[in-house]
C-alpha cells in the first residue's frame, strides 16, 4: 500500500479512508465526534481533518490526538492546528479546505493559520472564496475538475455547477454534494446513496460518463456525511 500524493485524488484503488459510512473493499476509519459542532455535523470528517497529501494532515486540537492514534499504524503524521473548531458558522469551517490538484479553495479569513502555512509551504495555490464550507461544497474529480453547487468555488476551477437538492443532512434543508461523495480510485466515484434521487443526478452521471468515470452508489437517500477522505491506496 502507498500514500495518496494529491489529497482526495487516488491513482489506484483506495484501501483506507476516513468515512462515517462503510465503503465496500475499503477499511474505513470513523471520524471522532466534535462536541462543539451542531447535530449531524459533529461527525463530519471534513470539519476535523484536512489532508495535505502523502502521509500528512492538519487537524484541530479536538481531533489531533484521535487521528494520531488511529492512523499511527499507517505511518501518518498529524499536524495540530491552532484554532479549535467553533460551534457556529463560519467558526466551524477553520479546516474545511477544498483541495483540487494544486489549488486550495477556502475562506481565508476564517481558516486556521497553521493550515494555511502548511498548504503554502507545500506549494498549493491558496484561493479565497466566500463559502466557508469549501470542502463540503466541492467534490474533486481530478486535478483540474470538480463538481460543486457553489458558484464562487465553481468559478475558480473547471467544474460542473449543480444543485444540492436531494442531498440529505439531518437538521438542515439540504447537505452538499461534496460531503456525500469521494473518489475511491482514479476512475470511480463513490456516492452515499442513489444518485438518481438527486435533482442534478442525470447531469452528474452524463458528465462523468464523458470523463470515463464510473459511479458506485449505496442504496437509498443520498446523505452528506462530511466527505470520504481517502488516505491509503494500493500499489
Amino acid at each position: 500500500m502507498k500514500f495518496i500524493d494529491t489529497p482526495y485524488l487516488p491513482q489506484n484503488a483506495v484501501k483506507v479512508a476516513i468515512s462515517a459510512v462503510s465503503v465496500e473493499g475499503v477499511k474505513t476509519i470513523p471520524p471522532p465526534k466534535i462536541v462543539s459542532l451542531r447535530g449531524a455535523l459533529c461527525t463530519h470528517a471534513d470539519l476535523g481533518f484536512c489532508p495535505l497529501g502523502k502521509n500528512e494532515a492538519v487537524c484541530p486540537p479536538q481531533t489531533a490526538q484521535y487521528y494520531e492514534r488511529a492512523l499511527a499504524q499507517f505511518g501518518f503524521k498529524i499536524i495540530c492546528g491552532e484554532k479549535s473548531v467553533g460551534s457556529n458558522y463560519p467558526e466551524d469551517c477553520a479546516y474545511n479546505v477544498a483541495i483540487i490538484g494544486r489549488r486550495a479553495l477556502c475562506r481565508i479569513d476564517i481558516t486556521d493559520r497553521r493550515l494555511l502555512e502548511e498548504l503554502s509551504v507545500r506549494g498549493f495555490e491558496i484561493i479565497n472564496i466566500a463559502q466557508g464550507y469549501a470542502k463540503c461544497s466541492v467534490c474533486p474529480i481530478d486535478e483540474n475538475f470538480c463538481i460543486s453547487a457553489d458558484k464562487g468555488a465553481a468559478g475558480k476551477v473547471d467544474s460542473l455547477l449543480i444543485e444540492n437538492t436531494g442531498v440529505c443532512l439531518q437538521g438542515f434543508s439540504n447537505g452538499f454534494f461534496g460531503g456525500c461523495a469521494g473518489m475511491i480510485d482514479k476512475k470511480t466515484l463513490f456516492v452515499t446513496g442513489d444518485i438518481n434521487t438527486l435533482a442534478s443526478g442525470k447531469i452528474i452521471l452524463d458528465t462523468l460518463i464523458e470523463k470515463d468515470i464510473k459511479v458506485v452508489c449505496a442504496h437509498g437517500a443520498v446523505y452528506d456525511i462530511g466527505s470520504i477522505i481517502p488516505i491509503v491506496q494500493g500499489e
